[in-house]
């Protein structure tokens, strides 16, 4: 399977790749995986002295949710929600969640998700 990279040509004759198509491409190929039944996923959870963060991150396939990809997103979102609260994660997810999908080819989506603060005796 061949891949073609989206290019402009630069005044010096030189190509570079266009970002912002290649953005465009990989949120139309979300919206496309995002019909796929998702039936897998992962919780991802940390906690600060009283503050506990939980995230659901639901894919299509348990492989998918053991990548280290897969991992490291849900890692980086709820420390995101744990750190600056829902504010944060919000935006954070959309921006990285259409890369996660068109690099790892299945429809991921965020889940429930939950800030706790409580006092610890």
């Amino acid at each position: 399977m061949y891949q073609t990279a989206i290019c402009q040509q630069t005044r010096d004759g030189r190509a570079r790749a266009d970002v912002g198509r290649i953005r465009k491409r990989g949120i139309a190929q979300a919206a496309k995986k995002a019909v796929r039944e998702q039936k897998e996923g992962f919780m991802f959870s940390a906690e600060d002295g009283n503050i506990a963060a939980m995230v659901l991150l639901h894919c299509e396939t348990d492989f998918v949710a053991r990548d280290t990809g897969f991992q490291s997103l849900g890692k980086d979102l709820v420390k995101a929600l744990l750190k600056e609260g829902e504010s944060s994660l919000t935006p954070l997810a959309n921006e990285r969640l259409p890369d996660a999908v068109q690099k790892l080819g299945e429809n991921i989506s965020l889940g429930e998700h939950h800030r706790i603060e409580a006092k610890i005796k």
